[in-house]
């Protein structure tokens, strides 16, 4: 008779506390009623009639990518389709809420299941509930399909541990994990976002496997990989049929291969990379210490008025350098994190526990979550670096990450004095940026033609004492 475990009434309470936290704080982001778009929280036009040709004329064509318009093919049927019915039942509103605190929920619970951890899945929880990464969504509803398409991560990540873990009834969890995965390959594009890095991973984990003799993780890493390059390999092949966007001059879209220079065309994929690891690495930080604050409180004219006229004619350059002051932190991040990185690898490579992964694979999701971002060419929209949807993959990554690190924050090499110090700074930092982000990030939005997102900070001082 196997001896029954004790129920942790934590886990509920971590639950419930987590995406109540997470719809307090959504409550709170949403724009006050004079203040919404016209695309804020709903369909753009070319998104409904999209969906609405493909479900009028040919059903099975939703399984395909859908015609936007102009050239540009969208292929997320498993998020669009679902949650353009959701609508026909739900208020933006209330859509809204649901979803976000669904996707809390989900990455709580599964970050349970995973680690049987309340310290993991409270912390995973309360820094996806307070999470700034797609606060664009209160200009552009489409993204509202990003929260889905996390939900589906979690399922699918549920059963590919499950598999690797699996004494007995390994082939029904592979099952699983291939069917499951075809909810984020038809999700969107952004899976090709999670698909590489981990398939880099994998090499590393194949190839540790094999030096630990652990005969059955490298069998199962190879036959996970050999499905996910399958999967890549059908999907490109359809998908690069529609791929007029990319091509055409002058869109949003268009691919760095278009240059001229063999030069440019790599400047142009260094700087967005770094942009959108940037984008990454800073939204655990207060937005004050990513961004100009001067820039942000006082704006541009009184900067440029503060310069008393001098050589007025060349003064754009005063606020681009307010406006690329971040690049000096992103540098500062980056070479923090890389070295973090490759102490991971290290640590991982000659360790037989398979626990010390876990990082290495983390950090490539981090490290490499937006690369279809990196071949386009430099925009003017991504030069203040706050279009942080686009990094949704590798956000989510950094987010585990930490709950990660924390989890075994009992094995860090320091006294528990500053363990307990860093942790309470984390979780400080983590709910400063939640109300402080949103603010640089409307200004640095605004500063390059885009509309600013919602600010919280404004919505409670309306909420509290009626003035906007």
């Amino acid at each position: 008779m196997t001896k029954k475990t004790k129920f942790d009434p934590n886990i509920i309470y971590g639950l419930f506390g987590t995406v109540g936290l997470s719809l307090f704080y959504q409550w709170l982001s949403i724009p006050l009623i004079d203040d919404w778009l016209i695309y804020t929280l709903q369909y753009t036009p070319d998104v409904n009639s999209a969906i609405q040709a493909a479900l009028t004329t040919n059903t099975s064509s939703v399984f395909l990518p859908l015609d936007f318009g102009g050239g540009r093919y969208v292929w997320a049927t498993t998020t669009f389709i679902p949650i353009y019915g959701l609508f026909e039942f739900m208020s933006p509103t209330v859509l809204f809420l649901c979803l976000s605190s669904l996707m809390v929920a989900t990455l709580y619970l599964s970050g349970y299941f995973i680690t049987a951890s309340v310290r993991f899945a409270t912390t995973l929880g309360f820094i996806a509930a307070l999470s700034t990464f797609n606060t664009y969504v209160f200009v552009y509803g489409t993204l509202m399909t990003l929260y889905l398409l996390v939900i589906y991560i979690c399922i699918v990540t549920i059963c590919l541990i499950s598999y690797f873990r699996a004494s007995i009834h390994s082939k029904r969890w592979f099952v699983a994990f291939c069917l499951s995965a075809l909810l984020i390959i038809f999700g969107g594009e952004f899976w090709l976002n999670l698909a590489i890095p981990f398939l880099i991973a994998s090499g590393f984990i194949f190839f540790w496997a094999r030096k630990h003799n652990n005969l059955l993780m490298s069998q199962r890493i190879l036959r996970v990989s050999i499905f996910i390059i399958s999967a890549l390999f059908v999907y490109m092949t359809i998908r690069l049929q529609f791929t007029s966007s990319y091509k055409q001059a002058g869109f949003e879209s268009e691919m760095v291969y278009t240059n001229t220079s063999l030069l440019l065309m790599f400047e142009d994929m260094a700087v967005n990379y770094f942009t959108y690891l940037h984008m990454t690495l800073s939204s655990l930080f207060p937005g004050f210490l990513t961004f100009s604050p001067s820039y942000v409180a006082l704006g541009p004219e009184t900067i440029l008025a503060e310069q008393h006229g001098y050589h007025a004619d060349a003064s754009q350059y005063i606020i681009s350098s307010h406006l690329s002051s971040w690049r000096f932190v992103a540098g500062a991040l980056a070479l923090g994190f890389f070295a973090l990185g490759w102490r991971w690898i290290k640590v991982a490579w000659n360790s037989t526990n398979p626990e010390t992964l876990v990082p290495v694979v983390l950090f490539a999701v981090v490290a490499l979550g937006f690369l279809i971002y990196i071949p386009v060419k430099m925009r003017p929209i991504t030069f203040t670096a706050m279009l942080a949807y686009k990094a949704t993959i590798s956000t989510v990554g950094l987010m585990v990450l930490v709950a990660w690190l924390i989890k075994i924050s009992d094995q860090w090499k320091i006294s528990p004095l500053f363990r307990n110090i860093v942790i309470v700074l984390t979780f400080t930092s983590v709910t400063i940026a939640a109300f402080t982000r949103p603010v640089t990030q409307s200004s640095g939005l605004e500063a390059v033609g885009l509309a600013g997102v919602s600010n919280p900070l404004k919505n409670v001082r309306h909420k509290l004492t009626g003035q906007k």
